[in-house]
């Protein structure tokens, strides 16, 4: 019977019966994720109904979700940057990043992808400047702050296969006038972000001890 799920992290748990005296073992993934005590994931594929097949196209999205309780900056002086992960089997065309930012700003001075460099921002794969966001929403105030949700669509699409990846930004000054920061996750995932104020030449790991939440989108 098909299971209906939606959006979120599920467990998949399986037991097979014993055929004579052998026993049974479940391939282990080459993506070494330490997930609940193991050193090694196991390897999976989970198939729909038929609606996508391989090397079909359809909507993706990689989320980290965050309720607006601190924020990370200032992103006028500061190149942010936080790791994400495309998953396994899958090629990701990235179109757009939505992040809340407290304070008014004008655009991404900075809106970059960088390879992972075992734990830290790495080599750039692709940099824009002055990406206007293509939708700023007022959603809420913290500490004196405005917060606004922002959509920002990368000029071109940037492809990338299956891996860890660092997406960084920096904005400049808004009609608000004061810093702006980007709010953080309410569940810590990946390596804890970094900072450069030298626009990437150099990293300092943050040492707050929270992750940034952002959705990064595209098919």
């Amino acid at each position: 019977i098909p299971a209906d799920v939606e959006e979120g992290n599920y467990r998949m748990r399986v037991r097979v019966a014993a055929v004579g005296s052998d026993s049974s073992t479940w391939d282990m993934s080459c993506d070494e994720t330490q997930a609940y005590g193991e050193t090694e994931d196991y390897t999976v594929q989970v198939s729909n109904d038929g609606t996508t097949e391989p090397g079909d196209e359809y909507d993706c999205a990689v989320e980290y979700a965050g309720s607006h309780e601190n924020g990370l900056g200032n992103l006028q002086t500061l190149l942010y940057a936080n790791d994400f992960v495309v998953a396994n089997g899958v090629t990701m065309s990235v179109e757009t990043l939505t992040v809340d930012i407290f304070a008014d700003y004008t655009d991404a001075s900075t809106l970059t992808i960088y390879e992972d460099n075992a734990g830290q921002p790495g080599a750039v794969i692709q940099s824009f400047s002055n990406v206007a966001p293509t939708s700023k929403e007022l959603v809420g105030e913290a500490f004196g702050f405005n917060i606004y949700e922002s959509v920002f669509e990368f000029p071109t699409a940037v492809e990338l296969e299956a891996g860890t990846y660092w997406i960084g930004l920096q904005v400049s000054t808004g009609s608000e006038g004061t810093s702006s920061f980007w709010a953080t996750s309410d569940t810590f995932h990946g390596a804890l972000p970094y900072y450069s104020n030298d626009g990437g030449a150099s990293w300092t790991q943050s040492t707050l001890g929270e992750d940034c939440a952002f959705i990064i989108s595209g098919t």
